[in-house]
């Protein structure tokens, strides 16, 4: 009897373990391969699980003259600050924000009638399981959609993350590569912070976000970029 209730005792303890360890890391940035097929497996990113983006954020300023479109790395980018011209630029990026979420959220943008948008995407596709031809699918849709409306689009290539603290780096540059290889030379690159080794531990504060020189980097390449529209 005491055997039996035992083994049930250690069954549901460890049922419970594993159950809440999924839900937790759900909710946590990616890095373990293990998590990262839990992942893939658990999560539909088509269905996606969030509220709709356009939901979460505020866009009632009008008629930038650029928008930087993207996720948390794009967020806390200080880019009005960053450059002196041209006057009106917002920042439009959403933190666990993916291809797809923008996509879905691609119409409040285009109200707003901008110029120019600077997009960059695509780490949190991967943590959500998606593949880098579908990121790159999406990427497209978006570029296509903002093109049509007129509005210039400057794709930056995907933002790389810290080898040992994530398991993307092969993803990012397949990513990196097929973007490359649809868009040419109108894709932004964006030095070290799309290396193929992964992102350097100088340039980031936990293996995913940037510090302030991973912004640094980032803003030096914008002003070198041969179509740049910054002073």
């Amino acid at each position: 009897m005491n055997t039996k209730i035992t083994i049930s005792l250690l069954l549901t303890a460890t049922v419970s373990f594993a159950f809440g360890w999924i839900y937790a890391y759900k909710r946590l940035p990616p890095s373990p391969i293990v998590a990262k097929i839990l992942r893939t497996y658990f999560f539909n990113y088509e269905r996606g699980e969030q509220k709709a983006s356009s939901e979460r954020i505020n866009l009632s300023a009008t008629n930038p003259d650029i928008i930087f479109l993207g996720d948390s790395l794009t967020a806390h980018g200080k880019f009005s600050e960053f450059f002196s011209s041209p006057p009106r630029i917002y920042n439009r990026g959403v933190d666990g924000d993916t291809a797809f979420d923008i996509l879905d959220r691609l119409e409040n943008i285009i109200s707003l009638k901008p110029k120019a948008v600077y997009l960059m995407i695509g780490i949190n596709d991967f943590h959500r399981g998606a593949h880098p031809q579908q990121v790159a699918n999406n990427i497209k849709q978006i570029h296509n959609k903002l093109e049509k409306e007129g509005i210039d689009v400057l794709l930056q290539k995907t933002i790389q993350c810290q080898k040992n603290k994530c398991s993307y780096i092969k993803e990012v540059n397949e990513l990196n590569k097929i973007i490359s290889s649809i868009y040419g030379y109108n894709a932004i690159d964006l030095g070290e912070l799309n290396s193929t080794n992964g992102l350097n531990s100088s340039l980031t504060y936990d293996g995913i976000h940037l510090n302030l020189n991973g912004y640094k980097v980032w803003k030096e390449q914008l002003l070198r970029a041969p179509n740049s529209n910054f002073e």
